[in-house]
Parts: C-alpha cells; sequence; structure tokens
C-alpha cells in the first residue's frame, strides 16, 4: 500500500506539470502556484498562454494535495485573502516536504527566497 502522501491528488493543473516533468529531462524555470481568493481565475488565465502553473482552490489546505516541485523553482503568489503566515506555512512545507529547490513567495507585497542552501 502506498503511503499516504503518494496518495494525495495532485492539485489543479497538476497533472500538466507532472507529465512535463515526466517528459522532459530540462528544469522548468519557474512554476507558479496561485492561491487565495482569485488564484483559479488567474490559473485559468495563465493556462491559456502556456504557463506550466497551478492553483490552490481557496478554502483548502496545500496539506490535501501532492504538489509536483521535486527539484523544480516555485512561485507561490497570493491573488488576495491569504495570510502572511499562511504562505510562509505553505513554502516551508514545498521546500521540507516536497523537496522544492527555491521557493520565492509574496506575502504582503514582500518578496521572500527560500532555497536549499540559504534556507530563508
Amino acid at each position: 500500500m502506498l503511503p499516504a502522501s503518494k496518495r494525495l491528488p495532485l492539485p489543479p493543473f497538476g497533472r500538466v506539470i507532472q507529465a512535463y516533468l515526466e517528459e522532459n529531462v530540462y528544469k522548468i524555470p519557474q512554476i507558479d502556484i496561485y492561491i487565495g481568493s482569485q488564484g483559479k481565475a488567474k490559473a485559468y488565465r495563465e493556462k491559456k498562454w502556456g504557463e506550466l502553473c497551478c492553483y490552490l482552490p481557496y478554502g483548502d489546505s496545500y496539506l490535501a494535495y501532492k504538489w509536483p516541485v521535486q527539484d523544480q523553482n516555485i512561485m507561490i503568489l497570493d491573488m488576495g485573502g491569504i495570510t502572511s503566515d499562511f504562505i510562509i506555512m505553505m513554502a516551508s512545507h514545498l521546500f521540507v516536504e516536497c523537496g522544492a529547490h527555491a521557493i520565492s513567495a509574496n506575502p504582503g507585497n514582500r518578496i521572500l527566497y527560500f532555497n536549499k542552501e540559504f534556507q530563508k
């Protein structure tokens, strides 16, 4: 039986990212993750332009998904209604638990940067 973390669903548009990663040996320059009250709308607009992105459905926990971000650079973009603490906790989870290589986040219009060398 698979561990619980392997059974979690991918976030919306996560299958597109996972398929891309399985087919390409090169790292994606950046995966954008939209969160907040307008995150879904923004992700749909960006996906139409061919951007590799996904979103956290507003009100859902980031712990409810298996994020396809192993060794990838991530940008978490707040589209409204999300606290700085939530963004920092999500960024920490993606970095520590999901193996993201580097994460930029914009809580309260400031940029936070996490990577494996500096760890914040």
